[in-house]
């Protein structure tokens, strides 16, 4: 057991967090759920975070704490890689966002392709992660599946993170089957450091997807707020731009942070987008509509 700990510095736009890990095993968990982040040397970091990997039994157990200070608070201890980066990746996401006044912090997907950005806004259990997956398995690029900071302006700022799903491996190839990425083979032989996986979630490398990424900065041209019900008939609609403000709300994160909680912002943002209500049931759906409407989608 190695308990000599090294650092790992992480940012997000002006916050910064050390991360201290113990081993090798416990960086590989950092360099895929971090690879994308700058490092933002010369701010002082926000929050300290320990990740300790031993094995126990021939079994790797796994502790997650925070430090502040002489103080820790235990977050995570058991065997579960998956369920210590999602934990870890929520408590960076609270803390870069929490207090953010310049932005307007929303959950949602983002991806891009031509002159198209795409910001799809859902409550979990929607399905935002997958058709983000989907999209970006299919030549769109990714951005982000879980985090947008908006600028009035319209800019897009993603949270840019492995994708995250609530199912294991086996099963997501099932979901992603007839998508380009899985077709070329992309799935079939994944190296331990592109994917973190257990019986009740799946982070995947969005590279493996979709190899051609790039940080671009884009500003959103279309709102999509999907919701996925295995068997639901397609419903694909544009909206008004007062409901898709309306909308848009249910997944702002900061609003308490903003001025009148940024609804007057969103109204003008929205006004600048075409807004989309999409209700479906089966990929076969989301195919038929990316592939009729390429003249809005690229």
């Amino acid at each position: 057991m190695n308990n000599d700990y090294q650092t790992y510095r992480i940012g997000f736009i002006d916050t910064a967090f050390t991360l201290l890990y113990n081993n090798e095993d416990a960086l590989t968990i950092l360099d895929l759920l971090f690879a994308d982040f700058e490092k933002l040397p010369g701010i002082e970091t926000t929050r300290d975070y320990r990740i300790t990997s031993q094995r126990e039994n021939g079994e790797e157990q796994l502790t997650l704490h925070e430090k502040e200070g002489e103080e820790e608070r235990e977050i995570y201890r058991g065997t579960s890689r998956y369920e210590l980066a999602y934990d870890l990746i929520n408590e960076i996401i609270f803390h870069a966002v929490n207090k953010k006044k310049e932005h307007h912090a929303l959950h949602a997907g983002a991806v891009w392709r031509g002159e198209c950005a795409i910001v799809l806004p859902a409550n979990s259990g929607c399905g935002k992660s997958t058709l983000t997956a989907w999209l970006v398995a299919n030549g769109f690029h990714y951005l982000t599946d879980e985090l947008v900071l908006l600028s009035n302006d319209g800019t897009i700022t993603p949270f840019i993170r492995p994708i995250s799903f609530k199912v294991g491996i086996e099963e997501l190839k099932k979901i992603l089957e007839k998508t380009k990425a899985v077709q070329s083979g992309n799935l079939e032989k994944i190296a331990e450091s592109d994917i973190i996986t257990s019986d009740t979630g799946t982070m995947l490398s969005h590279r493996l997807l979709n190899p051609d990424f790039s940080k671009e900065k884009k500003k959103v041209t279309d709102i999509i707020f999907p919701k996925y019900k295995k068997g639901t008939a397609l419903d694909f609609k544009e909206i008004t731009a007062a409901k898709g403000a309306l909308y848009l709300m249910q997944s702002h994160v900061n609003a308490r942070n903003l001025k009148g909680h940024g609804v007057g912002d969103m109204s003008n943002i929205v006004r600048n987008c075409r807004i989309w209500s999409l209700n479906y049931g089966s990929f076969a759906d989301i195919e038929a509509i990316f592939n009729q409407q390429k003249e809005f989608f690229g």
